[in-house]
């Protein structure tokens, strides 16, 4: 009979959570019979649309692997409202079965009083490890471009102790993964966002079974306005997680389906302009350009990434194989920066040509035009060496935005040895990663995979064979 006392109380005596301790708003421990949420909560958690979790042993239960179909959520409201400047709530997370989902989905977040708006949405996709899974916040938004993730792999069958917190003044999500304090390096936070006066009043459980985020369990939830009105002990883990304070703006290891890009990847990489006409595939986790198969096309693919300001330098790193050799002799443009807003304006443009010898290829960079030379003088330079078609090399590109320069790197790891600078002129927020292609270019046949883009060198640089 205990948990059924535990629910009569707390609908007879709605203060009852409200004076539990201090600043804390709401504790509940999922101490329900067996069964659908709503159901044995007495619709304490209320349903919208059509989700689908089950209490088993004292948790939430979301399970993607069971074929089930599902689209909706689950919120608790509580009585007494927050004064509408800190809100924290805080959860223990396990997950079991890993996400197969690669750019993320948004499964719980703190709500207003009417369930309509959302702050502090906290993402979950794959991790690095195809057996692991990664955590990420956005301030408002349920797109997961607008994510910042923590630069970690969490494993698999442990217990993390979750807290998001959100800054109803200066609009700040911040999201804690078994951090002992609010001022703990094991955080991300993201600025932006708009403030609401009618505060916050709801914690949220998403869902939608078209997102795959495998199965996983949450218990012990609070919520309240101080960082010690829900804090947890969290459980000591066989391998602590990493540091999590990086520059990592973007990452991209293609864990998609095998399909044409924009479709595969739910549109995360987007087509630009609108009306373009790319052609690029997903094949065991490389894109694939194909210039030997006599198709037409012409366009852009760009994945943003999200960042609270504009940093004074980009970093990116990519793997390219060359499959079968380019027959341009002048070079095209095919990687590049470029800006949110306006996307034509691009930085670090790298270039690709046929090379001097036998099944070669060279790469060359220009600091932002799109033509090998211009009538502007901003010509692409070329690297004095061929690379080895069939072979993988890795390639990394910079942009200072203080001294406008832009440089090329292959198969190294020292910053000093650039194969190309180039000059330009001025900056803005870059804030895309664009692969471009036009099929009127003999471009031959190449992958590109792996994809980090960083605030600063050693965040972006990867193994590589000399």
């Amino acid at each position: 009979m205990k948990h059924i006392r535990y629910i009569l109380i707390t609908l007879a005596f709605p203060w009852f959570a409200a004076a539990l301790s201090g600043q804390l708003r709401l504790e509940d421990d999922i101490e329900y019979p067996d069964g659908e949420l709503t159901t044995v909560s007495f619709e304490l958690w209320r349903a919208g649309g059509s989700p689908w979790a089950v209490v088993d042993n004292d948790a939430i239960v979301v399970d993607h692997t069971e074929g089930r179909v599902f689209d909706g959520r689950y919120q608790r409201l509580w009585p007494v409202p927050p004064s509408g400047e800190q809100v924290y709530a805080s959860f223990k997370l396990t997950v079991t079965d890993a996400p197969f989902e690669p750019a993320g989905f948004s499964f719980f977040a703190i709500v207003n009083p009417t369930g309509e708006w959302r702050r502090s949405l906290v993402f979950m996709k794959r991790g690095r490890d195809p057996n692991s899974f990664r955590l990420g916040v956005s301030n408002s938004s349920g797109d997961a471009v607008n994510a910042v993730f923590f630069n970690a792999d969490l494993l698999l069958n442990e217990e993390y102790t979750i807290i998001a917190a959100w800054d109803n003044v200066n609009q700040v999500s911040r999201l804690y993964i078994d951090a002992p304090n609010d001022e703990s390096a094991h955080r991300v936070s993201l600025a932006g966002g708009t403030p609401r006066n009618d505060g916050f009043r709801r914690v949220g459980i998403y869902m939608n079974s078209d997102n795959h985020l495998g199965r996983y369990e949450i218990r012990s939830v609070r919520a309240g306005e101080d960082w010690a009105s829900v804090w947890q002990d969290a459980a000591p883990k066989p391998d602590p997680i990493e540091d999590p304070d990086s520059a990592l703006l973007l990452e991209d290891f293609f864990f998609y389906q095998n399909g044409e890009l924009n479709t595969v990847s739910n549109n995360l990489w987007r087509i630009f302009p609108s009306a373009g006409t790319p052609q690029a595939e997903v094949v065991e986790n490389r894109v694939v350009v194909d210039y030997t198969k006599g198709a037409v096309f012409e366009g852009e693919y760009h994945r943003l990434w999200s960042v609270p300001d504009n940093p004074d330098a980009v970093y990116a790193s990519f793997r390219l194989h060359v499959s079968e050799a380019p027959g341009e002799t002048e070079g095209f443009n095919i990687v590049s920066f470029a800006d949110r807003e306006s996307p034509n304006f691009q930085r670090s443009r790298i270039f690709m040509k046929r090379g001097d010898g036998f099944d070669t290829f060279r790469l060359g960079l220009s600091a932002s035009s799109a033509f090998v030379s211009d009538d502007e003088g901003d010509n692409a330079f070329f690297m004095e060496r061929d690379l080895e078609v069939g072979a993988e090399h890795l390639v990394l590109i910079s942009w200072d935005a203080e001294d406008f320069e832009a440089r090329l790197f292959v198969d190294t790891a020292d910053f000093g040895s650039p194969e190309v600078v180039a000059a330009g002129d001025s900056t803005r927020e870059l804030r895309r990663f664009a692969i471009r292609m036009d099929s009127a270019f003999a471009m031959g046949r190449y992958e590109i995979s792996d994809i980090l883009v960083a605030e600063d060198w050693f965040t972006v640089l990867q193994d590589f064979v000399v």
